[in-house]
């Protein structure tokens, strides 16, 4: 059946959600009908029927002819039928869902004061909840709307947070609503008779069921009641029943888990034989089934008695069953059946304990049935980072010659869910991991016992199986608990740092700053960073980030703090420094090299303008705060560290003349920085990488709004081919050609869009470029000299470290013709033939021919205006050429910050209103006139309400200034302007100044075929 998609009544979907069911399609015709499918495969439909009008008594089969078809649809379909009554009542409407029969049989009086719905058939379910419908009450399904939102912003959370939450609402004088939270997720909810009493008991034995070993200070147990006196809905339940009723369940729940019946219902035998026959099952959503129910439905109550024999609370087990669960929902929906074909999913199966440590957690044991591999696997696995730590400290070796001889070192892919694993030597670990750090390789590493996929285990066997695994693998899961919990304290000490966003005043050579921090944002996985601003008044300074690194992907396994301006890390700081007894002081080593400096007198110099500023310092360190280990926070307030933090960059970059600060003598280049483990790694060593999966991820975390379809296609023309890299990018102006250009090339080096990547160059081309000197140079015989442009440099560059990728990004290539100043680089990358520079003898430097390099990559933007040459097939014929006149504006908006979006949502919709009127016409604007035509509405509204423009006109004002001036064409664009002078009516008005541009438009095209924004 054909079905077209529409979304169902919020209150229908949650009905069907409680009996089980997934909506899988709808379809519209003269009603709505609504097909559900559960777990099973099987379907039930759902007439809708709405009534606009309040009639005591509704006839709902008008006719013989719509009750034939109903039954049609079931036998059909072979699945039950229900039908949802929604009628306006008391101001309010309400919903009853009946079956079939019911519908059938049922007097209609909606005015009853209860009404009940049968059961579903006992082939699908074998008994289900009664379900109440009471005045505007009902019981599931039809959930109260303020209830919801409240949830929905956890305002049941009352005083310290936990980790489970048992919320009851009162439906009626008998009958409560349970919800059983984790992490404001649901896990379970249902509806109990018994009152109150009734409600705390399912509430805990739905907590105790899932987590056995959960304590009374894991949970907390909070009511709801609209009408509260006070006005607050939720009250926190401190009754001593709750620990009654809790200790009553846990005693129960702790013998049936240790008398023999625990595992009743498993099988006495685990025939390994039938799992890998299973796994070889070739249809996806069987398979996924299968693992279900004959795999995981087993395998966890015994794996759960062996958690809950530690009796540890911070336990708790994950299990391979929502992947499973998800894929078959998915392979059974066309929309994915098709690419859910050839998954790999349910072709093995794992259960894992884990180790909850503060906010984190850490693989205890994992036991893992793989029919790919055709093996059992009892594994500690961890992701590279930890390792890395444990080689750095040298303790990696100890760790493996503690382990049982019996235990393997297994190696993946950079992804966790790699198929491939390969062994790995134990004595080689070491080195292994140190092969992996440069090239920016983060394998997954399992420390396992490998066992055959074959023959049969008793449930005793397997318990063994575990107790000698928990034992053997006891050294690298200690090592691991004990890294965890180090991480975890000192990501509480970068915590400290981030949180402080409070702006600051700031004086610098007697000079007064005011210091401004932007919110907090992800970079990637493991690293966000917070953009700070140093104004003087208005005015900017210089702009730069505090770093707060997990891990540092190229240097550091560790926590790292580091403070970057115009793309440098002016500090680097591992933070684990900090951590021990008592109170540690916050010395940080500075050091420099730059290339073209006296580095010991930049040195002196910096020390000397932190003394000057207030800063202790000894020798090359300087104090930036003390902590305190015991009461786990800085002794001095933490945003005074920060304040120091930032103040020490910002006169580092001073003393080595990266930023020149008024009021003080200048000076020079770059700073590279270094705490006790060295220097800025960027500035140390830089390693490319053509790993499009990392080019991927980088590019995605970044600010900018790019599909992955361009970043992978931009990819492949630039690598396709090994001596020739040059990509032509066009497209109207400010959708982000240069912008892509240079995040791809930092991405290559794993660098973020700010850093200064001194393997890449920006070249604007100038109109008046006629020939190759303009990227080749000439020979000057007024200087005496070769002159060499910024081209001939990154060419010449390039030869000298030919490892390295170098990328030159000409930006608006076509302002002057480029088959002219472009001719020697496109003969010389298509024959590899020399390019010739100069004859002479006496110049030494400069060689006097040059071959295009094959770690040249070219990149030139085009844009395509009056303005602009058209580019000629000879240059064309050697470059890909893409267009990026596609603009995702939903995207833009929701990486914007949370500020601009909460001001201005309704400008920026009608925004993209105009920008859809635009488009089919190729007068659309790009990410740059959104960007700022925000900001200045942004602006506007920061202004003082006496002075700031009205919210309207400035809307006008950025439309008549960014917009409309790029508004040309002949009588093609009419409908545009027409459709323009319709929405610009209605929403400035007929004497608006936008409106009348539009007008007077109008009016060329008609009197001479024409039209331009311009008089």
């Amino acid at each position: 059946m054909t079905q077209q998609l529409n979304e169902p009544d919020a209150r229908i979907l949650n009905w069907l959600d409680s009996q089980g069911y997934k909506i899988i399609q709808t379809e519209d015709s003269k009603s709505k009908w609504v097909f559900g499918q559960n777990l099973l495969g099987e379907h039930l439909f759902i007439n809708v029927i709405t009534r606009q009008s309040e009639q005591p008594e509704i006839n709902i089969i008008d006719n013989d002819e719509k009750l034939e078809t109903i039954k049609n649809l079931k036998e059909k379909y072979n699945c039950e039928a229900y039908f949802a009554v929604l009628v306006p009542k008391n101001g309010q409407t309400n919903c009853y869902i009946f079956s079939l029969q019911e519908l059938l049989e049922f007097p209609w009086n909606i005015g009853r004061e209860r009404v009940k719905a049968l059961s579903f058939n006992s082939k699908y379910e074998n008994k289900i909840n009664q379900y109440e419908r009471s005045g505007n009450q009902i019981i599931q399904g039809v959930e109260d709307k303020e209830l919801e939102r409240s949830i929905a912003n956890i305002e049941y959370i009352i005083g310290e947070p936990t980790k489970f939450y048992l919320l009851t609402v009162k439906k009626n004088d008998d009958q409560y609503e349970v919800r059983f939270m984790e992490d404001e997720l649901l896990h379970e909810k249902r509806v109990v008779s018994n009152r109150l009493r009734g409600a705390k008991i399912e509430g805990i034995t739905m907590l105790l069921n899932r987590y056995p070993s959960a304590d009374l200070n894991h949970f907390m147990m909070v009511h709801y009641k609209a009408d509260r006196n006070g006005g607050k809905p939720w009250v926190k339940d401190t009754n001593e029943e709750v620990k009654e009723i809790y200790q009553e369940i846990k005693k129960k729940i702790k013998a049936k888990l240790t008398s023999t019946h625990s595992l009743r219902g498993v099988p006495s035998m685990i025939n390994l034989n039938e799992y890998q026959t299973i796994f070889n099952n070739d249809t996806t959503h069987e398979r996924c089934k299968q693992v279900i129910d004959q795999i995981e439905a087993p395998l966890k109550p015994i794996v759960q008695q062996f958690m809950d024999s530690f009796n540890d609370p911070s336990l708790y087990l994950h299990t391979y069953g929502v992947t499973l669960t998800t894929t078959y929902h998915d392979a059974l929906n066309p929309k994915y059946a098709e690419q859910r074909k050839e998954s790999n999913i349910g072709r093995k199966y794992f259960i894992q304990i884990m180790k909850k440590i503060g906010d984190s957690e850490v693989n205890a044991l994992t036991l893992e049935f793989n029919g790919m591999e055709r093996q059992v696997l009892l594994s500690v696995e961890t992701n590279f980072y930890p390792i890395w730590e444990a080689v750095r400290l040298n303790r990696i070796n100890g760790i493996i010659n503690e382990l049982n001889p019996v235990v393997d070192v297994l190696v993946s892919s950079q992804s966790k869910e790699s198929t491939i694993r390969e062994l790995l030597k134990r004595q080689e670990l070491e080195d292994f991991i140190k092969s992996c750090i440069k090239p920016r390789k983060r394998p997954w590493l399992y420390f396992a016992k490998r066992i055959s996929l074959e023959g049969e285990w008793s449930v005793e066997k397997l318990l063994d199986e575990l107790k000698d695994a928990w034992h053997y693998l006891e050294p690298i899961r200690n090592y691991l608990q004990e890294e965890k919990k180090v991480s975890v304290h000192a990501a509480h000490i970068l915590t400290l740092v981030q949180v402080e966003d409070a702006n600051q005043d700031m004086t610098l050579f007697h000079r007064s700053y005011q210091l401004q921090y932007g919110s907090v944002e992800q970079v990637k996985t493991g690293v966000c960073r917070q953009q700070f601003s140093l104004k003087d008044q208005e005015q900017l300074i210089v702009k730069g980030y505090v770093v707060y690194y997990q891990f540092q992907e190229k240097q550091s396994p560790h926590q790292v703090l580091a403070v970057k301006l115009d793309g440098h890390s002016h500090i680097y700081t591992n933070v684990r420094n900090l951590l021990g007894t008592g109170t540690k002081d916050w010395w940080i080593r500075k050091l420099f090299a730059t290339q073209s400096l006296n580095n010991a007198e930049v040195l002196e110099t910096g020390m000397s303008l932190l003394r000057q500023h207030g800063l202790e310092v000894k020798e090359s360190e300087y104090l930036a705060g003390t902590y305190d280990n015991v009461s786990e926070a800085f002794t001095e307030a933490a945003d005074v560290v920060k304040k120091r933090l930032i103040t020490a960059a910002l006169l580092f970059a001073h003393a080595s003349e990266k930023l020149q600060l008024p009021t003080v003598d200048e000076m020079g280049p770059i700073i590279d920085e270094a705490d006790e483990q060295g220097g800025d790694p960027e500035e140390e060593e830089y390693t490319a990488s053509f790993q499009l999966t990392s080019i991927l991820e980088l590019i995605a975390n970044s600010s900018f709004t790019f599909a992955k379809e361009i970043i992978r296609d931009l990819h492949l023309n630039l690598t396709a081919l090994d001596d020739k890299h040059f990509v032509i990018l066009s497209g109207i102006s400010g959708t982000g050609k240069t912008q892509l250009a240079r995040l791809y090339a930092n991405a290559v080096y794993g660098m973020e869009y700010e850093a200064d990547n001194p393997y890449m160059s920006v070249i604007p081309v100038r109109p008046d470029w006629t020939d190759s000197s303009s990227l080749f140079g000439y020979y000057s015989s007024f200087e005496n000299r070769y002159v060499i442009p910024e081209f001939l440099r990154m060419v010449l560059k390039a030869h000298q470290e030919r490892e390295k990728p170098h990328f030159v990004v000409f930006d608006e290539m076509n302002l002057a013709r480029v088959e002219y100043y472009l001719s020697d680089y496109l003969s010389g990358v298509e024959s590899r033939k020399e390019i010739p520079l100069h004859n002479r003898a006496d110049l030494i430097d400069i060689p006097k021919t040059v071959t295009v390099p094959p770690n040249l990559y070219v990149i030139g933007t085009v844009n395509v205006d009056e303005t602009t040459h058209s580019i000629s097939d000879k240059v064309l014929d050697r470059a890909f050429v893409m267009t990026l006149s596609e603009v995702d504006f939903d995207t833009f908006w929701n990486r914007s910050a949370e500020d601009v979006r909460l001001k201005l949502q309704i400008e920026f919709d009608f925004l993209k209103q105009v920008h859809g009127i635009l488009k089919p016409y190729y007068l659309h604007f790009g990410y740059r006139s959104m960007n700022e035509m925000l900001q200045k509405l942004s602006h506007n509204k920061d202004l003082e309400a006496n002075i700031q423009m009205d919210e309207t006109e400035a809307l006008e004002k950025v439309i008549i200034e960014k917009v409309l001036p790029k508004v040309r064409g002949d009588d093609s664009i009419s409908e545009m302007l027409t459709k323009l002078h319709q929405v610009f009516e209605a929403k400035f008005g007929l004497d608006s100044a936008a409106l009348g541009i539009i007008e007077r438009m109008e009016k060329e095209i008609a009197r001479y075929g024409a039209a331009q924004f311009w008089r």
